[in-house]
C-alpha cells in the first residue's frame, strides 16, 4: 500500500495508531476542518493585512497535500471494495443463471417423463410394452445412420402396421 502512494513532500500533519494504521475517516474530517479554518483565516488576512498572507496560504497547501495524500492512500482500499462489490453483483447473477437453467432442467425432465408415460401407454394399448416398441427403433435407428431421428421413427411405425 505504502509503495503506491508518492510520498508526502510537507510535514505530515495526520496522526497515525501505535500500530501504525490511520483513522482515514477521523483524519480526513480533522483536516477538513482545519482546512475550512484555514481558508476563512486567509481570507481575513487577505482583507485585514492582505502583504501578511503568504505563511496562512501556506498553512492552506500544507493541509491540502496532507488532504490529498490520505486520500491517494485510501485508493487501494477503494478499489478492493469496488471490486467486491462487482463481483458479488456478478456472483449474485450467475447463480440467478444457474437457478433458471435448473428450472428449465426440471422442467424438460418432467416433459420427457410425461413422453415416456405417453409412449409406454400407447405401447401397452396395442399390445407391446414400452421396451419392445423402442428396441427396434434404436435397431434401425443404428441400421440407418445419417437418415435422422425421423427415419428409426418411421421405420418403427411401419413394424407397427404390419
Amino acid at each position: 500500500q505504502e509503495d503506491l502512494v508518492p510520498p508526502l513532500t510537507t510535514a505530515a500533519l495526520y496522526h497515525t495508531r501505535p500500530d501504525g494504521t490511520i483513522d482515514f475517516r477521523g483524519e480526513l474530517r480533522r483536516l477538513s476542518a482545519e482546512l475550512l479554518f484555514g481558508f476563512l483565516e486567509l481570507i481575513k488576512t487577505l482583507v485585514e493585512q492582505p502583504d501578511r498572507y503568504a505563511q496562512q496560504l501556506t498553512s492552506v497547501n500544507v493541509l491540502l497535500s496532507n488532504l490529498v495524500h490520505l486520500t491517494s492512500a485510501l485508493r487501494p482500499h477503494q478499489a478492493r471494495a469496488t471490486l467486491e462489490a462487482t463481483l458479488a453483483l456478478q456472483v449474485g447473477a450467475m447463480r440467478e443463471g444457474v437457478g433458471r437453467l435448473r428450472a428449465q432442467a426440471a422442467a424438460a425432465d418432467a416433459a420427457l417423463a410425461g413422453l415416456a408415460a405417453a409412449l409406454a401407454e400407447a405401447g401397452a394399448a396395442e399390445g407391446d410394452t414400452a421396451e419392445s416398441a423402442a428396441r427396434p427403433a434404436a435397431a434401425e435407428g443404428a441400421g440407418a445412420q445419417g437418415e435422422g431421428p425421423g427415419a428409426a421413427a418411421g421405420a418403427a411405425a411401419m413394424e407397427v402396421e404390419g
